[in-house]
């Protein structure tokens, strides 16, 4: 499951899919997102990421330009490679704009990301290099037993229960809430 809080528009997930259209014949997995796309209307949201990201790296000088609004909105890590990691990333829509902040494992509060244009730009960078990546919710909840950080809302977990569930009790009754 992937936590989303705002879907990109069906006009932006459309302008996706034609640009996936484009190389679809030389890619077989650009194919296959167009052919679902078009068989049932959407694509969830990792298909988004993924055509985003297929894009990025396969497409030169596809994001030059674009911000985070290329991205699904969730929660990101860099490289967690050997279980470790040095940053995650919360992107999210605040007032109609897109935010995104990132969060050291050490460190004890979330920072906004300004968008410079140089930051953003190197972030997708990373992110279309694999080094930044969309976590899945079973990921986020493995991060908060290993670290004890709910990589939902970025608070310390406190207590053993949630350590054990890897998720903080007011994020666990939100999500709860809304399924």
């Amino acid at each position: 499951m992937v936590i989303v809080v705002g879907m990109p528009t069906p006009l932006e997930v459309s302008n996706l899919v034609e640009q996936l259209r484009r190389i679809s014949n030389e890619n077989s997995f650009a194919n296959s997102l167009v052919q679902f796309y078009d068989k049932s209307g959407f694509l969830t949201p990792k298909q988004i990421f993924a055509g985003k990201k297929l894009m990025l790296t396969s497409v030169p000088g596809y994001g030059q330009g674009f911000s985070w609004s290329l991205l699904v909105d969730g929660v990101y890590v860099d490289s967690d490679q050997g279980g470790a990691f040095t940053q995650i990333y919360k992107v999210s829509v605040s007032d109609g704009k897109r935010v995104i902040r990132r969060r050291g494992i050490n460190v004890p509060a979330w920072s906004l990301v300004k968008d410079n244009g140089f930051a953003h730009q190197r972030i997708l960078k990373l992110l279309g290099e694999g080094y930044i990546r969309l976590l899945s919710f079973d990921e986020m909840v493995e991060i908060g037993r290993r670290t004890g950080l709910c990589c939902i809302c970025g608070r310390a977990l406190d207590d053993d229960k949630s350590i054990d569930a890897g998720i903080g009790p007011v994020c666990a009754k939100k999500l709860k809430s809304s399924q």
